[in-house]
């Protein structure tokens, strides 16, 4: 074999073996990631979705060949009109990228949530889409979570806007982080409107004056407690005040709790 034969040998095993190389890399971070991957023909509607993907499914099998329109009868009811909409918008250029999170429901008939990115890699001569490629992501957990957080939210909203106490969360600069309703009611603010407030413009800058040493204490690290008049429906009432400091994981004040 010629010399030149034998050098372009060796460029072609070299150029192979560094493709296989970052395949398998590819294939490792895929696998790693625990990422289905899934590639869309527009134009005959036919769907190839890796292996990873009928594992989220609960189905057997390994990767696999399927269609739009099977797949789009997986999607939750509920949840069809929204991603439909998303495929729209992302084949007609709307969006630049498939994005979307929806449920999705499995062989077995249990449901899960899976966040689906894409985008459309190929596009004819007048624009039109010809290839969508993504992933789909498993984001249950994730979902499940954050319903959890919400509804314990909720639950701690139910209790402090019923005990008979004013509940108000303070940071280290006297901003307004968490009130309860009957905080509000008794400075005569929407409870929504409250977070982000600083506590002088709550109260006033004469009442604020007033009790400003209080805080000072407790942003020090005392529990402080004092009694205040104030005027609640129009009517005047006399306040026990208990300021209790925020402590963080390090032992910082970070902020006060004050319960009336």
């Amino acid at each position: 074999m010629p010399p030149s034969r034998i050098s372009a040998e060796i460029e072609r095993l070299e150029s192979d073996k560094a493709l296989l190389s970052s395949r398998e890399r590819l294939e490792l971070a895929v696998e790693g990631s625990q990422l289905a991957l899934w590639d869309l023909n527009v134009a005959t509607g036919e769907v190839f979705l890796s292996e990873r993907w009928s594992a989220m499914a609960g189905e057997r099998g390994g990767a696999t060949q399927t269609t739009l329109a099977k797949l789009f009868s997986s999607v939750h009811p509920e949840d069809r009109a929204a991603v439909d909409q998303v495929y729209r918008n992302v084949l007609t250029g709307v969006a630049p990228f498939y994005e979307v999170t929806h449920r999705v429901q499995r062989a077995d008939g249990t449901v899960i949530w899976v966040r689906s990115h894409g985008k459309v890699s190929q596009r004819d001569a007048n624009g039109q889409a010809l290839r969508l490629v993504g992933t789909n992501a498993d984001v249950t957990w994730e979902k499940t979570a954050a319903e959890e957080v919400a509804r314990r939210e909720r639950e701690l909203r139910a209790i402090s806007d019923n005990v008979p106490a004013t509940i108000v969360r303070l940071d280290g600069e006297l901003r307004v982080l968490y009130a309860n309703r009957r905080y509000a009611v008794s400075v005569g603010m929407d409870v929504n409107a409250l977070a982000g407030k600083r506590l002088i413009d709550v109260l006033g800058e004469a009442a604020h004056l007033e009790i400003e040493h209080h805080f000072k204490r407790a942003l020090q690290g005392e529990m402080v407690t004092y009694d205040r008049e104030v005027e609640i429906g129009g009517q005047r009432r006399w306040m026990e005040v208990t300021l209790i400091p925020d402590v963080n994981a390090e032992c910082d004040v970070q902020g006060v709790f004050c319960i009336g």
